[in-house]
């Protein structure tokens, strides 16, 4: 389904989207693969996770060779000499704010711009630079998912679904999703997720205290701790006076 043979916007900016396990990273390094062919150098910009650092690396013969470590993302704009040809960004949802800037200079300096990272959040609200991004891009490679619902390829998953427990929920962070919870699901089968749920007492057994939980993703919270709102779904609680 994803058209995988397609060229990059030569000293211009090219945007790759689509929802979780559509094929971004993948995409990337086919298109590493076949400008490496034609000679060009590239580098390789990725967002740190859960407060780390992100990384600069320079690879070759489909090898890292040199890599640098970065805090906000234009501080890679100087480590990137005359030499590079291309500039590759991952998971570009989770840079932070600086990133049009960053992607303007260094077309500008005549680099070609590859930014790769997801069309909505698990919410279904745009997600970082990526929307203004799409609009200043002299080229678009657009990829789907195969929906985790009915598995049909032909429906395009465009959508990213949190589940949990097999329900579909929305995230207070996005960016802490845990592993194995994010699916592809197409139009039809994506379900925009509420932000109202109810805390419910969980008697504890055999010498365990009592626990208030999230009754829509079980998140727990210590009996007396009475939360506005479930820092896992996001859900404001409408009963967090009456358990």
């Amino acid at each position: 389904m994803n058209n995988i043979h397609q060229d990059i916007a030569e000293r211009g900016l090219t945007v790759v989207v689509g929802c979780t396990k559509s094929g971004k990273s993948d995409h990337l390094l086919v298109l590493e693969s076949r400008l490496k062919i034609k000679g060009l150098e590239i580098v390789f910009v990725k967002p740190g996770h859960s407060g780390r650092r992100g990384t600069v690396a320079w690879r070759s013969g489909g090898k890292t060779e040199r890599i640098i470590s970065f805090a906000k993302v234009l501080e890679v704009v100087d480590p990137i000499k005359d030499e590079i040809d291309v500039v590759m960004f991952d998971d570009a949802h989770f840079l932070d704010s600086g990133l049009l800037e960053c992607v303007d200079i260094l077309v500008r300096r005549g680099k070609s711009v590859v930014v790769a990272g997801l069309n909505l959040d698990c919410n279904g609200e745009h997600i970082g630079d990526i929307r203004d991004l799409s609009m200043l891009a002299d080229a678009h490679h657009p990829l789907y998912g195969v929906c985790h619902v009915c598995g049909n390829v032909e429906a395009k998953a465009t959508r990213s679904q949190r589940m949990k427990n097999g329900k579909a929920i929305g995230a207070g962070d996005i960016f802490v999703v845990p592993e194995g919870q994010l699916f592809p699901v197409c139009r039809e089968h994506f379900v925009k997720p509420t932000f109202e749920s109810s805390l419910v007492r969980i008697k504890g057994g055999k010498g365990k205290k009592d626990v208030l939980a999230c009754k829509k993703c079980a998140y727990e919270f210590p009996i007396g701790l009475k939360p506005a709102k479930c820092p896992d779904c996001g859900s404001r609680f409408i009963n967090k006076g009456n358990v």
